[in-house]
C-alpha cells in the first residue's frame, strides 16, 4: 500500500491485521477451512539486521522510486516486531503456520511489480529464489503464487514454473479485471465496471474451469471474485454483494467448477466484527453446498495437485 494515495490513512488497516488475522484463523478452523496466505518474503524477517543482511544482490529497478521497497527500508524500517508492528508480521506468520489447513503462498519477496519495474527476469529470478529461501528455512515449500497486483507474463511465468511453483491466481477473464503492462494503470471504465460487478452480475458467473496447460507455466487458478470489506458508505448493499456471491459459489458447486474467492488481511483491518459476520456468512454457505453437492475447499497448493492427478481429457 505505500507507493498508494492515501496510505498514512489506511495504516490503521494495516495495524489491524494484528486482530484481524487471528479473528480470520479461528473462524477457518472452526469452519475446517483450507486457505492461501499470499505473503511478501520480507515479512518472514524477525528484526531489521536479518532482513538486511538477506536482500539480494540483482533487484528490481524502477521508474518511479516510489515503488521501490528497497529504497525506503533505511528510513521507514524499525529493529523489530515489537518497535515497528507496520514493518514486520514474523508472529502472525507463525500464528498462520500454527492453525490447519493454512497455506503460505508466495507474494514474492519484495512485492515485485512486474509491470511497473525496467523489466528484468534476472531480477524476477533473483526475488523468488530468495523467497523460497526465507521460506524454506521455515519448512515452507514453494509452490503456489500471488503476483502483486495481478502483473505477470509469459516469461514472468516461465521463470516462476522452472522454480518449481505448480500454480499462481490468475486474472478473470473478462475485460474489466484485464491488466496491461505501461504507466497508464487501470481505466476508469474498468474501475467502475469492477465495483459494479460486485454486486451485479457484469461479468456473468464467476465460476472457473480449469484447463489442460503447458508443462512450461504454473497452473492459472484465476480469481472468481474479491470480497470487498464492509462500508458503511455501500451498507445497504451488502445484502446484493453477498448474494451475488453465493449464486457464484453454487453454480460452481452445480456445475463441478471452480470458485476462487480473494481478499487481503488488511480488508479486515477496520469494522472487524462486521467483516467477521461477513465471512461467516460465506463460509455458512459454502457448508450448505458441501451437504448438497459435494463442494470441496482446498487451498491453491492443493487444488493444484488433485488437478494433476485428473486423468488427461480426450
Amino acid at each position: 500500500m505505500r507507493d498508494l494515495p492515501g496510505y498514512a490513512s489506511y495504516i490503521p488497516n494495516i495495524l489491524g491485521e494484528r486482530e484481524a488475522i487471528p479473528a480470520m484463523l479461528d473462524l477457518f478452523r472452526r469452519h475446517r477451512i483450507e486457505t492461501t496466505w499470499a505473503t511478501v518474503g520480507f515479512v518472514f524477517h524477525r528484526t531489521r539486521r536479518a532482513l538486511m543482511e538477506a536482500l539480494p544482490a540483482v533487484r528490481p529497478a524502477y521508474g518511479t522510486q516510489a515503488l521501490d521497497p528497497y529504497a525506503a527500508l533505511a528510513h521507514e524500517l524499525g529493529q523489530d516486531e515489537a518497535s515497528d508492528p507496520l514493518h514486520f508480521g514474523a508472529d502472525l506468520l507463525d500464528r498462520i503456520l500454527d492453525t490447519p489447513g493454512q497455506e503460505v503462498g508466495c507474494h514474492t519477496y519484495s512485492h515485485f511489480y512486474c509491470f511497473e519495474s525496467l523489466w528484468d527476469p534476472e531480477a524476477f529470478d533473483a526475488d523468488l529464489r530468495l523467497w523460497a529461501e526465507v521460506a524454506g528455512a521455515k519448512g515452507i515449500a514453494m509452490e503456489s503464487l500471488v503476483f502483486p497486483r495481478n502483473q505477470y507474463d509469459s516469461t514472468a511465468l516461465g521463470i516462476a514454473r522452472s522454480l518449481g511453483i505448480s500454480s499462481f491466481r490468475g486474472n478473470r477473464p473478462h475485460w474489466i479485471y484485464r491488466v496491461d503492462p505501461g504507466p497508464k494503470g487501470m481505466a476508469l471504465r474498468q474501475r467502475v465496471g469492477r465495483l459494479v460487478d460486485v454486486y451485479l452480475p457484469v461479468s456473468g458467473h464467476q465460476t472457473n474451469h480449469l484447463q489442460a496447460h503447458s508443462e512450461d507455466e504454473p497452473l492459472n487458478l484465476p480469481a472468481s471474485a474479491f470480497l470487498k470489506p464492509f462500508s458503511s458508505a455501500f451498507r445497504p448493499l451488502d445484502s446484493l454483494k453477498l448474494a451475488r456471491i453465493k449464486r457464484s459459489m453454487t453454480d460452481a458447486a452445480r456445475r463441478n467448477g471452480v470458485y476462487h474467492l480473494w481478499w487481503h488481511p488488511h480488508n479486515f483491518g477496520r469494522d472487524l466484527s462486521e467483516n467477521i459476520a461477513m465471512l461467516e456468512e460465506v463460509l455458512t454457505h459454502f457448508a450448505g453446498l458441501q451437504d448438497r453437492f459435494g463442494m470441496q475447499n482446498c487451498s491453491m497448493a492443493n487444488l493444484a495437485k488433485a488437478f494433476s492427478r485428473l486423468p488427461a481429457r480426450p
